[in-house]
């Protein structure tokens, strides 16, 4: 992880500091990092976007790979890899989906549900660590704008 600061005396970091897209950047890079870590450290591997995409197909399965990508907001080609490596990792299985013969059905195994009940809890003391500058209540201010910012996006 990097530990460079993100505002300093540097005018140029000051500046960079000033833009939303630098900001999240770095949190996302910062994220994404640690949740890798720390799944990494437990035995567990994989990335934080894969236990959001096993978290959707444990909440909504059985479901096709393009339903679970127009979930997650990810192209066809990053689903087939993202799934690829659930299936390779047996936490997830691809069958035929009985309504559709031309596309996969996923559904969690039972050792994608015992990787969740590890993985979650690990992931969301990550998160705490993560915003610990933060007390509660900016924290749920800042999810409450975060998700009204995303929610009010137009569609990608």
């Amino acid at each position: 992880m990097s530990t460079e600061p993100i505002l300093s005396d540097d005018p140029v970091q000051t500046l960079l500091a000033e833009r939303v897209g630098y900001l999240f950047s770095k949190l996302h890079h910062r994220w994404a990092n640690e949740s890798m870590t720390v799944l990494r450290e437990a035995g567990l591997g994989l990335s934080g976007l894969h236990l959001a995409a096993l978290t959707v197909v444990d909440s909504a399965a059985p479901m096709s790979q393009q339903a679970l990508g127009e979930y997650l907001k990810k192209d066809r080609t990053s689903m087939v890899a993202i799934v690829d490596e659930l299936e390779q990792e047996g936490l997830v299985e691809r069958g035929r989906n009985a309504a559709d013969r031309r596309a996969y059905a996923l559904e969690v195994t039972a050792k994608g549900r015992r990787w969740l009940a590890r993985a979650r809890p690990l992931l969301g003391a990550a998160e705490e660590r993560l915003l610990s500058a933060l007390d509660p209540s900016e924290r749920e201010v800042l999810v409450g704008l975060l998700q009204r910012v995303l929610l009010s996006a137009p569609p990608e």
